[in-house]
């Protein structure tokens, strides 16, 4: 049975609307529905004073209005999971909406002005819809015995000074997302340094359905020093085709983040100590792995 795929909220910057997949929101919950408008305004001219011209279209917009639910009266700990992205049990579940108007309602500070906020692309699926956050509406109803609220729902709605009806490649989507295998280990840390596991990097690539032999671009992907017993919780096993360059000097230490761009064009950064690695796919090739660098 598929994975089902949670909607995300990506920042996006810049001219191209390079999206953020780093700083992405997952919802918590897929919306049970949502609304698109499309909107023009018509103008016309008059002629010789008493006729009308054909009207045109002088403006153009577009929102879209979704309604979350977020909720912390059960935790998550998906294995695998980042735990930036875990839910603990019974904590207040303002710290994950407040994501939300943190990155898309808070004006960003640029010397002494401020300016707009980040753009956001809301994308589910096939679905995609870019554009400011107009509105954020949040309603607490349920809290603990101490006053802690542990259940939301936000109203948020995306407005856009154009016409726009996007949609993505979903296979092509999937065929260019890098897979999070679980080795069944732990990553290590302060704690642990010596953590690990017993699964091999080319037994994880089989499992994530990709080619065992090519275990040495999985290695070199996640910064694994020991391709026999990497010390990982979690492997990204990058899409097959893809060509992994960088130097073979890592330090050991795995954390994940991984999503998708718009337009045909997917970015991840992955994070392996010090490494950062990104891939791009082009139109009519397969995809490829660039701009590994250390900090």
């Amino acid at each position: 049975m598929a994975d089902i795929e949670r909607a995300q909220l990506i920042p996006v910057s810049g001219s191209n609307d390079q999206p953020d997949t780093h700083d992405a929101i997952d919802v918590q919950f897929n919306p049970a529905s949502l609304k698109v408008a499309l909107s023009n305004t018509l103008k016309a001219n008059p002629r010789n004073g008493t006729s009308q011209a054909a009207q045109f279209v002088d403006k153009s917009s577009s929102t879209l209005s979704v309604e979350l639910i977020f909720d912390t009266t059960v935790g998550s700990d998906a294995q695998g999971e980042p735990a930036s992205k875990r839910i603990e049990e019974g904590s207040d579940v303002r710290k994950l909406t407040g994501q939300i108007a943190e990155h898309f309602m808070k004006p960003v500070a640029a010397g002494d002005q401020l300016q707009a906020p980040r753009r956001c692309l809301f994308q589910w699926g096939a679905f995609e819809f870019l554009g400011l956050v107009q509105s954020f509406d949040e309603t607490l109803d349920f809290f603990s015995p101490e006053g802690r609220p542990l259940r939301a729902t936000v109203s948020i709605k995306l407005s856009e000074d154009r016409y726009q009806f996007r949609s993505r490649d979903i296979e092509q989507a999937e065929r260019a997302t890098p897979r999070l295998t679980p080795t069944g280990g732990a990553a290590p840390d302060a704690d642990n340094p010596a953590a690990g596991s017993d699964t091999p990097v080319h037994e994880a690539s089989a499992a994530a359905g990709q080619d065992p032999r090519d275990w040495r671009e999985t290695a070199l992907y996640n910064g694994i020093e020991s391709p026999r017993l990497p010390a990982a919780s979690a492997l990204a096993v990058p899409p097959a085709g893809a060509a992994v360059t960088g130097d073979a000097a890592f330090r050991v230490g795995v954390s994940a983040s991984v999503g998708t761009g718009i337009g045909g064009a997917f970015a991840s950064t992955q994070t392996a100590g010090s490494m950062r690695a990104e891939v791009k796919t082009v139109a009519t090739s397969k995809p490829r792995l660039s701009g590994v660098g250390f900090d």
